[in-house]
């Protein structure tokens, strides 16, 4: 068994990163068109667990965004954010260790959060120290208790643990950390399929 982010450079160097952003991007695009439409005037962005960086060129071509920064753990997959865009910022940073500079309107995360022992943990350290006040915080996640077909990921792509909450669960972990207005909703489910499990909420 290995750590996540390991299992994720791996897969940077045999060009999964972008199979990845195909899978998602239907459910963020779906995440980004609710945050970006709950508000208006100039934002700021960051991509908790960027990935190769597509969410943050993504939100840099939208006429409203004027930084975006991506911040991932995994070295494999920073370092192909900056093959692609060497004039991006990505950084190779652990979520719980790094905070920005200034703090930010908009903290968007796909499918990250389950993958630290304590989510709880991440979600107060964004929301104390990455969310500027009335900042959104916005996160996708597939594996949850109700999405029985997520339940033996860990054992398929042979990693080490993944946290598995309940939608409850998940929505108190936003509340807990003192996020007002929380929501969530279950996009594009199906027989066989939950959804991703979108929640959202404003500090």
């Amino acid at each position: 068994m290995a750590r996540a982010i390991d299992v994720f450079s791996e897969w940077a160097k045999e060009g999964k990163s972008e199979k990845m952003a195909e899978g998602h991007a239907l459910a963020v695009d779906n995440m980004l068109s609710y945050a970006l439409g709950s508000s208006d005037g100039p934002l700021s962005f960051i991509d908790a667990g960027c990935g190769n960086g597509w969410v943050v060129r993504k939100m840099l071509s939208h006429s409203r965004c004027h930084s975006a920064v991506g911040v991932d753990a995994s070295t494999g997959m920073i370092d192909r954010a900056k093959q692609i865009d060497s004039s991006g910022i990505y950084l190779n940073q652990d979520l719980l260790l790094w905070s920005p500079e200034e703090p930010v309107n908009l903290v968007h995360s796909m499918e990250v959060f389950y993958y630290f022992l304590d989510p709880q943990e991440v979600i107060n350290h964004i929301t104390q120290k990455w969310l500027a006040s009335e900042g959104r915080l916005i996160i996708g996640i597939d594996h949850y208790s109700e999405n029985k077909a997520s339940l033996d990921w860990a054992k398929k792509y042979n990693i080490d643990f993944m946290t598995t909450l309940c939608i409850e669960e998940w929505c108190s972990a936003f509340e807990n950390a003192g996020l007002k207005s929380v929501s969530h909703w279950l996009f594009s489910p199906s027989p066989q399929w939950s959804g991703t499990l979108i929640i959202t909420g404003k500090k």
